[in-house]
């Protein structure tokens, strides 16, 4: 499995060590490392969150435009010049100020960030989309859009280099253990890392809030079908509602994409990340896409077929666990959910 050194420094202080002596307990604890990759990109800031005051059109220049921009209450705005078609009034965005060396977003070359003179009109700084900041997701033609208000909006003048995660990272390539299921996660071998270095093993790296159960939902059934499934014990759903479907936010799609698991939306994003992290495997399912609100667990019936998330349809045999709601089936077990009821832009 893939570890991303710094998801695992979340729950280990490894301070004063390098992932490569972090690699070489590991496998003199028996976990082989087999290769330890460094991931990502250099971008240095400054890179702050700013927020767009006014936009005007350019003087000599039909495409590109003017944009008034904040980086600090109580501050001029900064005078930048920018041809996204994507900007408006009150966003906020990231802005690379002179001295960043950000990335051109058609190379992947480093990009020195200075005031310079655009068609004749001076421009102190850049705002950057996804791919400038080293984001593989998203628009890669328009700016990145910060959240602007509720809890993740982020301050004029925020350092976005340490926010969004956009520090390199190293990832190490370990062997699994058939014989130690639960150190096929970042949090098991985290425990392992912590015992071979002798650091504080961090529990509480995560909190799990209290959930808000509402009554009068409609109710929605779950079982076991056969309960001798001695590979599958315990089968459990929770249903949420007035969730928004779209991107996660960079610094997990980053995470995610360093150990290579592609960024799809922020609910299935979350579930994967989860499973990275705690080795639970989860799948979210889109309730108005199942025949009724029901789901089991139970073995593949002869001659039953899925077509599966990416897009491949497979024959199941009767030795696999399968989800199924009344009518067919909608996922592997622990492996696979089925595209019939993935999660869309329309969830």
């Amino acid at each position: 499995m893939k570890l991303s050194y710094s998801w695992l420094c979340d729950f280990v202080d490894l301070d004063g060590l390098t992932p490569q002596e972090v690699a070489e307990r590991l496998t003199m604890g028996a976990f082989e490392v087999e290769e330890v990759e460094r991931v990502g990109v250099s971008i240095t800031g400054p890179v702050v969150v700013g927020r767009i005051e006014e936009i005007h059109t350019h003087p000599n220049a039909d495409k590109i435009r003017l944009t008034r921009t904040r980086i600090k209450e109580g501050d001029e705005p900064l005078q930048i010049v920018c041809g996204a078609l994507n900007i408006e009034v009150g966003q906020k965005i990231p802005v690379a100020l002179p001295g960043a060396v950000v990335l051109n977003r058609k190379t992947g070359e480093p990009l020195p960030i200075k005031q310079s003179e655009i068609r004749g009109v001076e421009s102190n700084g850049m705002l950057c989309s996804p791919p400038e900041l080293g984001i593989t997701s998203g628009d890669s033609e328009g700016i990145l859009i910060l959240p602007a208000n509720g809890d993740g909006e982020l301050p004029l003048g925020k350092d976005l280099i340490t926010h969004l995660g956009l520090t390199p990272d190293w990832v190490l390539h370990v062997e699994p253990r058939s014989n130690r299921g639960d150190a096929l996660c970042v949090l098991g071998l985290a425990r392992e890392v912590a015992a071979l270095t002798g650091r504080p093993f961090r529990a509480s790296a995560f909190s799990i809030p209290e959930p808000d159960f509402k009554s009068g939902c409609q109710p929605f059934e779950i079982e076991i079908e056969d309960e001798s499934l001695t590979d599958c014990g315990y089968f459990s759903v929770s249903r949420i509602e007035g969730l928004k479907v779209g991107p996660a936010p960079a610094w997990m799609t980053r995470r995610l994409e360093s150990v290579g698991v592609r960024s799809i939306n922020n609910i299935v994003d979350i579930t994967n990340y989860v499973m990275l992290e705690l080795g639970q495997p989860l799948h979210a399912y889109d309730m108005n896409r199942l025949a009724q609100p029901y789901l089991c667990a139970r073995r593949a019936r002869p001659g039953e077929k899925l077509e599966f998330i990416d897009g491949r349809e497979r024959e199941l045999s009767p030795e696999v666990l399968v989800i199924a709601d009344r009518d067919s089936v909608v996922g592997a077990a622990g492996i696979m959910g089925g595209k019939g009821s993935e999660i869309t832009d329309d969830t």
